[in-house]
């Protein structure tokens, strides 16, 4: 009787477990699907509930399924843009299924690819014709769920939601650092990204924030997208003079990858100092494991050198020497480098005239260090952006006293000299300018605890140690058992007072900007990097 009990046991068991076979999709064979709307056809809760039906519809039908909508392609047909978008996400020769509408449903396209041609290539004009009426008669959403129908898939009402989590991608390039072929290529490395993540990805690329705090603007960006509760990272990239960097991070995003933030600004900014835009997100992809072997970059940035000098400080020959020099420390030094000597700041301050000489020699936000030597106010500056920032934060002082001192001993030339000695001499990466945030946006400054240490701490230390020992031989003065006049101790005759004064002979003055928005947010991580410091100067003695 327990034989014939436990058989039953089993037979049951079998028939459930392959009823659920049956009834839930099967996601082994690892088919993807990707929804990419940067025309705003269609809302953010819809664009997620899509991918998810194209998910189940991926893995049913054993092809991946993808769908764009578009607002322009820039005079490029739409099949071979709609046949690149599908290679780029899902790989060549793969079996896939890729819809592209455009505009207003004004134009669209289906394209097949691998086995998919074989299975649908007859059905494919009909099936457009019946998914563009739906989006014309109904909605664009209405048609875009026919997709998977028409393939045969599951019909879109009784399909279950997916088990297997989707996440989309979103890059926002107000700056036009790339273009559409970039743009193309770089959301299917960030789709990759955005799976080996288990996150949400946006990328913002902006070159005025209008006021915006930097991680305000990434935590709304991330908030609009992808939703304040999901799993996500924002990247924000800005050149904007006063802001800078930041990564947002919710959900799972926070868990992982809060801890992160300097090591993915790493693998960001070693490509962005080298190629630019498009070359520091492949860096970004790289760091989440994507490969990007045969991602072809842009050859790396050459990097300028500029001397000016407007008050015959240097002779031509000495001008033609120091060149080979600065060229030799700006491929060192990853950056743009020059020095300007000029006697006539035309009514600005040494910060304003060198921050504007770099910016109209190198270009606004590019990477640089420039020297000012200014013999009208003998007040120098140096003034850098980007990885010059880096390399000099918090090293300006200590540079403009080496170049000081040799420009009073032994001129122009060697001051010059000097000031690329010091540059190669400076230490990889200085102290940068890392920011945190509370829930109420207020940033914080975290720099680096050796500098607290000898800059603050030790000194703090030394003055309190000889205040205890003054203050000790004070008292011990005035503990005397016996009282005694002061007179005692004054020869009236060869007391005198006379007038003391500290004169400072040299000035120098660095300064840390944070930022305050008054904006809650209530996400849960975030930092940011800034590659705007502008240096600082020094008067000459």
């Amino acid at each position: 009787m327990a034989c014939k009990i436990k058989k039953l046991l089993c037979t049951a068991l079998a028939a459930v477990m392959t009823a659920a076979c049956m009834i839930f999709p099967s996601y082994a064979d690892g088919y993807a699907a990707s929804v990419i709307d940067v025309s705003d056809a269609i809302t953010m809760d819809d664009e997620m509930e899509l991918r998810g039906q194209l998910m189940n519809a991926a893995n049913d039908l054993g092809c991946n399924i993808g769908i764009s909508f578009v607002d322009e392609l820039y005079g490029e047909d739409i099949t071979d843009y709609a046949d690149r978008q599908m290679e780029d996400i899902f790989g060549s020769d793969s079996a896939s299924v890729y819809l592209v509408v455009k505009g207003d449903c004004d134009e669209a396209t289906l394209v097949l690819g691998g086995s998919a041609k074989d299975r649908y290539s007859s059905l494919k004009d009909d099936i457009l014709v019946q998914i563009m009426a739906d989006m014309k008669d109904r909605s664009v959403i209405d048609g875009a769920y026919k997709l998977p129908i028409l393939l045969g898939a599951v019909p879109y009402e009784y399909t279950e939601q997916p088990s297997v989590p989707s996440y989309s991608v979103v890059i926002d390039d107000e700056a036009d650092a790339l273009t559409t072929e970039q743009q193309q290529e770089l959301s299917g490395l960030l789709i990759q990204a955005a799976y080996n993540a288990q996150c949400h990805i946006g990328i913002i690329i902006d070159d005025d924030l209008d006021g915006k705090q930097s991680g305000k603007a990434a935590d709304d960006f991330l908030d609009h997208h992808f939703g304040k509760d999901s799993d996500a990272i924002v990247m924000l990239l800005t050149t904007d003079p006063d802001s800078f960097d930041w990564i947002s991070f919710s959900g799972l995003g926070t868990e992982l990858y809060s801890g992160h933030i300097q090591s993915i600004f790493d693998a960001v900014y070693e490509e962005l100092d080298r190629s630019g835009y498009f070359a520091a997100l492949v860096g970004f992809c790289d760091y989440f494991g994507v490969d990007v072997s045969d991602v072809e970059l842009p050859s790396a940035e050459k990097f300028m050198v500029v001397i000016m000098d407007y008050d015959d400080s240097l002779t031509a020959q000495e001008q033609n020497m120091l060149l080979p020099t600065l060229e030799k420390t700006a491929a060192s030094a990853q950056c743009n480098i020059g020095v300007v000597i000029t006697d006539d700041l035309g009514g600005k301050s040494s910060k304003q005239y060198a921050d504007d000489f770099a910016d109209d020699s190198f270009g606004y936000g590019s990477n640089y260090i420039l020297l000012l030597l200014d013999n009208d106010t003998q007040y120098d500056y140096i003034s850098s952006y980007g990885r010059g920032t880096d390399i000099v934060n918090g090293k300006t002082d200590p540079m403009l006293a080496e170049i000081q001192g040799d420009l009073k001993e032994y001129g122009y030339y060697e001051a010059v000299n000097t000031f690329c000695v010091v540059i190669d001499n400076a230490d990889d990466i200085g102290d940068d300018y890392y920011y945190d945030y509370d829930d109420d946006y207020s940033y914080t400054y975290e720099g680096d605890i050796d500098r607290f240490i000898f800059e603050w701490a030790m000194p703090l230390g030394f003055a309190a140690l000889i205040a205890f020992i003054v203050t000790s031989g004070f008292r011990r003065g005035y503990t005397k058992r016996k009282p005694v006049s002061a007179r005692t101790y004054m020869d009236s005759t060869r007391t005198r007072f006379t007038h003391r004064s500290d004169v400072f002979i040299r000035e120098y003055t660095t300064s840390h900007k944070i930022s305050r928005s008054s904006s809650g947010g209530g996400r849960s991580g975030g930092g940011g990097r800034s590659r705007s410091g502008r240096g600082g100067g020094g008067r000459r003695r």
